[in-house]
């Protein structure tokens, strides 16, 4: 952009030089102006061509003491105009001093306000306050103020840059109930690295996720077996028993929603941690299947019945938090991700309300979906504990679901 480029300021017609100086007075003020006619504006008799050419504004006149100051202060010849009936309403006629692109008789107007005149055909005296010297403001002198403000912007963020203390890998992986190779999935498993990973369907795989080395298993019996955390030796359980549910170690379930017709009684699992000496929870959970149409909930019970679900799970997280812990979340949640506007009760905008952000979010995000095209499989945190680093999907899995895992650096 050049000083006499065309643009807009509040949708009226000026140059870059005029708007720039609009945003000077504004910053000042402390809010912003309103225009009533720009520049480059022919054919208004009252203005008697003063708006034709460039650095020409009038504005609204609501505390005009205070803008007429203000930009008077900044460089424009500014007056306030009265109501003149059958002529003009109240308004402030403002002239950027210095704009080449002034209209002559705009010129001669900056030239009245020099002299401490009002700036009309008669020319009267004008003995309102005018800063001394007379301030011109140019192009180069907001170029330099731009360039000064972008450098203590600079010099403040990084004052202020997020300090990390290390990593925090979370995995998440639905096994799928009717896999033929889980001898060949738990195998898998234990060659992960991640500090904590959580999965779905997991009970017809109880005894198999018994043998597994590298990772503690925290599987509770029923129902809630279904979901499982596997957490890593080196990792610190902490012991508990603060919510009901929640066993002497710090784990437990609890139920979410009740079996509705062919969807079963759905559950959550969590566990509590030590991690980088921070008090951590995990919870894994999996919601009901078959409740969306194309970005809409179906019309059925198992719907209701999945909007408690999402209740009880809120009401959780709150409730490990009033604790000091900080929580992250995984599972299925057979809702696909959506940017823009979506359902209330779908799990990004359930987590917003957390103010907890969901992987596929993040710009990290592997390709494609979880399940076929669909990205159903979350893994939520809050962005003041965590930031993604990294995503990817952990390969040569035999479910029908793809397993993501995400690395995060742990906020100081």
């Amino acid at each position: 952009m050049k000083a006499y480029d065309r643009t807009t300021h509040d949708g009226k017609t000026v140059d870059w030089l005029t708007k720039a100086a609009l945003m000077e007075c504004e910053r000042r003020l402390g809010y912003p102006l309103t225009i009533v006619q720009g520049s480059y504006h022919r054919g208004v008799s009252a203005s008697a061509g003063t708006h034709d050419g460039g650095g020409v504004v009038d504005l609204a006149p609501w505390d005009w003491e205070n803008k007429v100051r203000v930009l008077r202060a900044v460089g424009f010849a500014v007056w306030h105009r009265p109501t003149l009936p059958g002529v003009w309403g109240e308004h402030i006629h403002a002239v950027l001093i210095g704009n080449s692109k002034l209209a002559p008789s705009a010129a001669r107007q900056v030239t009245a306000y020099r002299a401490g005149r009002d700036g009309l055909a008669r020319n009267l005296p004008d003995n309102t306050w005018r800063p001394k010297p007379i301030p011109t403001f140019t192009w180069a002198k907001y170029q330099r103020a731009q360039a000064a403000a972008f450098k203590a912007a600079k010099k403040k963020a990084a004052a202020q840059r997020v300090k990390f203390v290390g990593d925090l890998v979370i995995g998440h992986g639905n096994l799928f109930k009717d896999n033929a190779h889980k001898p060949e999935d738990v195998a898998l498993l234990d060659k992960q690295t991640a500090h904590v990973f959580g999965l779905n369907e997991a009970y017809r795989f109880r005894d198999l996720l018994k043998t597994l080395k590298n990772y503690r298993v925290i599987q509770p019996a029923g129902s809630a077996a279904n979901n499982a955390i596997l957490l890593r030796h080196d990792v610190t359980r902490i012991g508990g028993a603060e919510i009901p549910g929640e066993n002497s170690l710090g784990e437990g379930s609890r139920k979410m929603c009740d079996k509705v017709g062919t969807s079963p009684q759905r559950d959550a699992t969590w566990v509590k941690f030590e991690h980088l000496g921070r008090k951590r929870a995990h919870i894994q959970t999996h919601t009901n299947a078959h409740i969306e149409d194309a970005g809409k909930p179906r019309n059925l019970p198992r719907v209701a019945q999945d909007i408690r679900h999402l209740a009880n799970l809120s009401a959780l997280v709150k409730e490990l938090r009033a604790q000091g812990y900080r929580v992250t979340v995984a599972g299925d949640f057979n809702w696909a991700y959506r940017v823009g506007k979506v359902w209330a009760n779908a799990p990004r905008v359930v987590f917003w309300r957390l103010g907890m952000y969901v992987n596929w979010a993040n710009p990290t995000a592997p390709a494609g979906g979880s399940l076929g095209s669909r990205r159903i499989d979350y893994l939520a945190h809050s962005a003041a504990d965590l930031r993604i680093v990294s995503q990817r999907y952990i390969a040569g899995e035999h479910s029908d679901h793809r397993w993501p895992e995400v690395t995060y650096r742990v906020v100081a």
